[in-house]
């Protein structure tokens, strides 16, 4: 006779998938720019430490003090990075395909982000999010409605700094199950191998909070310490 102990499982889940922020993910096409402008950087200097030991060597052993000073310069130029009519052609070459390359990333990396913000946009009409906020955040939870109606090319300094709180509570919620958070749910799972819910599992909170006694305790506490 088979004898199954323990069936189920009690256990902390986070309501947002992992899965989800795979949407904030570089595109192939800007991870192969960015793996070509690293391979471009380390070019550079490699070829930058090879010049710059060579010039070491001719400038110790210029014949006057006109050769000496052109020739510190051009080391100069070379260790900065810029632009002169004296530097070799290939390591000139090498930094007009770097700033070309960080040209277009830039002008890629912008047009994503409006994307991304869009999204984010999106993810805080969420329902659970918005729960979650208006007991661990009620600042933030008051803003959401400006911070979805203003254009993502036009953030101020306040979106922006809505878009990080988001983006920490977004996470939370999908990687940190600490218990009696309001991110964090619980709920019977089947063992096997692999653990799940069912995907039908209606979300119950019994989390209340009365604000006037909230603030009344507080006060108590902050004008008679114990």
């Amino acid at each position: 006779m088979t004898v199954t102990v323990f069936p189920h499982s009690f256990v902390r889940y986070a309501p947002l998938y992992p899965a989800l922020f795979e949407a904030l993910a570089l595109s192939k096409e800007q991870q192969q720019l960015l793996d070509i402008l690293h391979a471009l950087e380390a070019e550079k200097e490699h070829n930058k430490t090879i010049l710059c030991e060579e010039l070491y060597y001719r400038i110790q052993n210029a014949d006057s003090d006109a050769e000496r000073k052109k020739l510190l310069n051009i080391k100069r130029a070379v260790y900065n990075d810029k632009l002169t009519a004296d530097i070799p052609a290939v390591y000139t070459k090498l930094l007009i395909a770097l700033r070309e390359g960080y040209t277009v990333w830039e002008t890629s990396f912008e047009q994503q982000l409006t994307v991304y913000r869009e999204q984010l946009q999106r993810w805080s009409e969420g329902d659970l999010l918005q729960k979650g906020l208006l007991l661990s955040s009620p600042t933030l939870y008051s803003q959401l409605s400006s911070f979805r109606n203003r254009a993502p090319s036009d953030f101020r300094h306040k979106e922006l700094k809505n878009e990080y709180g988001l983006l920490r509570y977004l996470t939370r919620m999908s990687f940190k199950t600490s218990p009696f958070s309001t991110f964090t749910y619980t709920g019977i799972a089947v063992m096997g191998d692999n653990y799940y819910l069912p995907a039908d599992t209606e979300i119950i909170s019994n989390i209340r909070l009365n604000n006037k006694l909230f603030d009344y305790l507080r006060l108590l506490m902050v004008h008679h310490p114990v």
